[in-house]
């Protein structure tokens, strides 16, 4: 959708106008909710990430800091 589209292509241009290499998590990770915004039309890397594994619980770690 187009709402999501221009919503991404924000996200983008702010990450490319700033110097910071921080980690930051997804654009479409909702702190609040722990969920995905758009989980329907979520990445193929999200769509293969093992929930619960060794690289989910070190992600999970990062955030929660």
């Amino acid at each position: 959708p187009i709402e999501i589209r221009d919503k991404l292509g924000d996200y983008y241009r702010q990450m490319l106008e700033t110097e910071s290499n921080d980690e930051k998590p997804c654009v479409w990770y909702n702190q609040i909710t722990r969920k995905c915004d758009h989980y329907e039309y979520r990445p193929q890397a999200c769509r293969d990430f093992v929930v619960g594994s060794d690289d989910c619980h070190r992600i999970r770690e990062k955030l929660l800091k």
